[in-house]
């Protein structure tokens, strides 16, 4: 017997649809088995008519249902040949309502049998009744004992001891008195005299006008620690002072200039600067300052234990003792009130900000 033909094209139909082609008589020239002939194959299974032979091959996962595109492509085949799947397909016929059989047991129930049993509902359960009744007094059925107090017996040994004195009260505590304190010397400083008295004496009083603004210290002090890291050697607040008041005069343009003060015990001296063009400039002119000079003295008494000092006469500047991280700004000598106010806000200001004293 000779081996059955098929065309490429209907043996890749039937391979993807899960068909033995080999069972299927060909319609093609010499028996081949064309595209037409798995088409037609395909529609029966689809009806029902036949069922698929297993394939002796190995088994193949199950096929996947034929999509619209595989149908379309299927009745564009057919088409061509001059069929249609609707001629292959026989139509499905619908039941009617004499085709449906029902098995009816016709046998009637007796009367008295109940269809539904009506189910009797529990019986509540019997709330509880409160005894509002009052509780009779417990009477004790025996009169309860009386408690007698024993005294002791006397110890032999305490016979010979004398009575205990009766109670007291006790004295109340006398009140405590401070020492009073020993006599000191009276304070040094004098009391003000009257006007009067001092036209009497025929002393003249001084008036010193001064102005004051505190001023924030953290800024410098860390200015100063990082000037004496990096210059190796040790700087203080007094440089950043001397600077600060150079630049301010500079910028009011007042004409006068800084000189170095020197306090030593009640007498002031003052030094003329070198003027210079940097802040370590202006450190080293302040260490070789030695000649005398006259302008706006700068003194710091930051080692003191004074907030300010007036020298009547002498324009001064002076930066009193730190407290709290803060320290006082005082201005008193010769100038306008204007002015002077001006001129300690822009100390300040260069002060609190030691990066414009570069």
């Amino acid at each position: 017997m000779s081996e059955a033909k098929i065309t490429p094209l209907a043996r890749r139909l039937a391979e993807e649809n899960g068909i033995d082609w080999r069972q299927i008589q060909g319609t093609g020239p010499d028996g081949t088995v064309v595209e037409r002939d798995i088409l037609s194959f395909l529609a029966k299974v689809m009806a029902g008519e036949v069922n698929l032979p297993p394939t002796p091959e190995e088994a193949q996962p199950l096929p996947e249902p034929l999509t619209e595109k595989a149908m379309a492509q299927a009745q564009a085949v057919l088409q061509k040949e001059g069929l249609q799947i609707g001629d292959l397909v026989p139509p499905s016929v619908q039941p009617t309502a004499l085709d449906i059989e029902f098995d009816l047991d016709l046998e009637t129930l007796p009367q008295d049998h109940p269809i539904f049993e009506e189910e009797t509902p529990p019986a509540p359960d019997p709330s509880p009744v409160l005894d509002l009744a009052e509780p009779e007094p417990l009477v004790a059925s025996e009169p309860l004992p009386q408690l007698e107090w024993e005294e002791p017996p006397p110890n032999p040994e305490l016979a010979g001891l004398p009575p205990l004195p009766p109670d007291e009260e006790p004295a109340p505590n006398p009140p405590v008195v401070p020492p009073a304190p020993p006599p000191g010397p009276s304070p040094a400083l004098a009391q003000p005299s009257s006007p009067a008295a001092l036209a009497e004496t025929g002393i003249q009083g001084v008036r010193v006008q001064a102005w004051q603004r505190m001023v924030v210290l953290g800024p410098a002090q860390e200015a100063a620690q990082t000037l004496s890291e990096a210059w190796g050697t040790e700087v203080d607040l007094y440089p950043l002072l001397f600077r600060a008041v150079e630049r301010a005069l500079a910028q009011l343009e007042l004409g006068w200039q800084p000189v170095k003060g020197l306090l030593e015990g009640e007498q002031l001296k003052r030094f003329r600067v070198a003027p210079a063009q940097s802040l370590r400039g202006t450190l080293e002119a302040l260490r070789q300052a030695s000649e005398p000079g006259e302008g706006l003295v700068v003194l710091s008494l930051l080692d003191t234990p004074f907030d300010q000092v007036v020298f009547p006469n002498v324009p001064t500047l002076t930066l009193g003792r730190a407290q709290g991280g803060l320290a006082l700004l005082a201005l008193s000598g010769g100038i306008e009130p204007a002015l002077a106010g001006e001129l300690l806000e822009q100390v300040a200001r260069h002060l609190e900000r030691p990066i414009l004293l570069a």
